[in-house]
């Protein structure tokens, strides 16, 4: 029972998971929990050996039910398949869904391959550097910086989602305090610095008098 837990104001032993991946756990747990035994079944396909390479695994997604596709050997040829028997019954992504669908990887990687080499033909090879370049940005500059602390502040912000998600499905929040206190901290650190100003704590070049 929940109320029976008793928790030590200091740790008591060295943690074996982060506190983020409890929440991830039991937020998993609680949501498959509610939909019954057929609820359990996985919505998303996990890696799966194969004995053939497939250059495109885990980037193929089914257009019906937007699942990943698994590579599926076929005599000399490789396909990507995805089958309806696999989707949780009762499921809307059943609407429609055909028993099979398959995709030839000789149909994706052969155009791929012509545009590809089309990116880095002599022709067009300086323009393709020059867009690759451009889409990494200047290493330290301003730009850089601050999109950087935007992605810390969407990551504070949605760490702290996923805590009200979690004492809202029964979580105890005492668990989840110091947790909660750092992504704050972490939210107004990036914030603080979007805005150009000092973090809270931090030094600044400025002498007081």
């Amino acid at each position: 029972m929940p109320e029976k837990v008793v928790r030590s104001r200091q740790p008591a032993h060295p943690k074996i998971i982060d506190v983020e991946e409890f929440v991830e756990a039991q937020l998993l747990r609680r949501s498959r929990a509610a939909g019954g035994l057929a609820a359990s079944r996985k919505s998303e396909r996990g890696p799966k050996a194969t004995k053939r390479p497939c250059p495109l695994r885990g980037r193929v997604r089914c257009s019906h039910c937007t699942r990943r596709m698994e590579g599926t050997p076929r005599a000399t040829r490789t396909y990507y398949r995805c089958s309806a028997r696999t989707l949780v019954p009762g499921s809307p992504a059943l609407n429609g869904h055909p028993k099979n669908v398959y995709l030839p990887e000789t149909a994706v990687l052969e155009p791929l391959g012509k545009w590809l080499s089309g990116l880095f033909a002599s022709e067009n090879v300086d323009r393709t550097v020059s867009a690759l370049v451009e889409s990494q940005g200047k290493v330290g500059s301003s730009g850089n910086g601050h999109e950087a602390a935007k992605k810390r502040l969407e990551a504070a912000e949605g760490r702290l989602r996923r805590f009200q998600q979690a004492i809202a499905s029964g979580i105890d929040p005492a668990a989840l305090v110091e947790a909660v206190n750092e992504a704050q901290a972490q939210r107004a650190a990036a914030k603080a610095e979007l805005e150009g100003v000092s973090a809270p704590g931090s030094r600044t070049g400025r002498s007081t008098p």
